[in-house]
């Protein structure tokens, strides 16, 4: 198999032809992706994955923001600051901040990250190149993932953090 992302993997079931294409984040231009789908959310972990390598230290790596402002969810976001990455949820009665990583994210590498939450005890569970940690400080329980939103890769709507400059070569949205 040939690495078409040009991240020093290759990923189970990838088609010879099929190319992981590198996207390049200028730090100026953030990609937003329409994630919109008939399937059924309620009562599952959901976790979103991204293999980045950035040429700074600090920016959004994603942020989901969902079109229904009446449920419980209504963004969810990943973000570097000072090396170290965090997650916040926000909801319709508050915000949820995960405490920073423990390991700072080396620039000018690519790093593979999952985040998600756990559906039934609200944990927020962050993998960084195959370390897992868990957070449980008392996260709301049983907040369904909303469909549809859009998925912005490399900024954030409200702009709270700067928009990431490197290169992202792949990324994955799982319902477990």
């Amino acid at each position: 198999m040939e690495d078409t992302g040009q991240c020093g993997l290759t990923f189970g079931g990838q088609p010879l032809d099929y190319p992981y294409p590198v996207v390049e984040l200028d730090g100026l231009t953030p990609v937003d992706l329409v994630v919109d789908a008939t399937i059924d959310v309620t009562t599952r972990d959901y976790s979103f994955s991204i293999m980045v390598r950035p040429t700074n230290d600090t920016g959004a790596l994603l942020h989901y923001k969902t079109d229904d402002t009446t449920k419980q969810l209504q963004e969810l976001a990943l973000y570097i600051s000072g090396g170290y990455f965090h997650m916040e949820r926000i909801l319709k009665t508050k915000s949820e901040i995960s405490p920073p990583s423990t390991v700072q994210m080396p620039i000018n590498t690519w790093n593979f990250i999952t985040f998600g939450i756990n559906f039934g005890n609200g944990e927020i569970i962050i993998a960084f190149n195959g370390d897992t940690k868990m957070h449980d400080n008392n996260y709301d329980q049983e907040v369904e993932f909303v469909i549809p939103g859009i998925l912005r890769v490399g900024g954030m709507f409200n702009e709270r953090k700067p928009n990431l400059k490197g290169r992202v070569a792949w990324l994955d949205f799982t319902l477990i």
